[in-house]
């Protein structure tokens, strides 16, 4: 009986893995040799500024558009080193997801609803009110969850000061890890050292978020 129903988990699972590795594998493959190119023009032209603004304007619009954020990041680090490459690809993720968060606050459940659809939302509105703001934290690496837990975040109208600062210290996190890799890479001149920066953070991630969802928010809750 147990084997038998853990069978759907297993199926899910290794489902879970594979759209994951496609979200992230397929976006750097088309996308990736267009920013290496990039990335070289602007260190040879040190067109600093025009790769930095379209870096931040990318990352902001992750929240709303299919945009790899990882390959954003992680050729932010390539192009501006370290320390910039993080400043900017974490303002961009802060800037799209406060947006966001601001949105649904006022918006509340129907458009939220409308946008991950009605059972996910009530799942992560539930994981929302069960681990409050954190909840962001977790997911950030995560492609799709991410946006999904900004949106229920902000319906189901978390307390603003929280929100911030797990938007804005995950955000920072991730894009210091990208941005590191990228800039790694860069000095090494290593493609598989690219891959696995925008692979890796994700994929640790979503394993640890596997199991969060797999939880059930407020077990030790119920009503006497």
């Amino acid at each position: 009986m147990t084997q038998s129903a853990d069978r759907p988990s297993r199926k899910r699972t290794i489902l879970g893995i594979v759209l994951l590795f496609a979200i992230v594998i397929v976006p750097f493959l088309w996308l990736g040799p267009r920013f290496n190119a990039y990335t070289v023009a602007a260190m040879r032209d040190r067109e600093t500024a025009g790769f930095a603004i379209l870096a931040f304007v990318l990352l902001a619009a992750d929240i709303i558009l299919p945009i790899p954020s990882s390959v954003v990041a992680t050729a932010a680090g390539s192009a501006l080193g370290p320390w910039l490459g993080t400043i900017v690809s974490a303002t961009g993720l802060s800037f799209g997801a406060v947006a966001m968060f601001a949105v649904m606050r006022t918006a509340g459940a129907p458009l939220a609803r409308r946008l991950i659809g009605a059972r996910d939302y009530d799942r992560f509105a539930a994981l929302a009110a069960a681990h409050g703001p954190w909840i962001v934290a977790v997911l950030r690496p995560v492609p799709v969850l991410s946006e999904a837990s900004v949106i229920a975040l902000g319906a189901v109208r978390a307390p603003w000061l929280a929100s911030f600062v797990s938007i804005l210290l995950s955000s920072t996190v991730t894009a210091a890890v990208y941005a590191t890799l990228g800039a790694m890479a860069q000095r090494q001149s290593s493609e598989l050292l690219l891959i696995a920066a925008a692979l890796l953070p994700p994929a640790l991630a979503w394993l640890i978020a596997h199991r969060l969802l797999r939880a059930k928010p407020g077990r030790g809750d119920r009503a006497p």
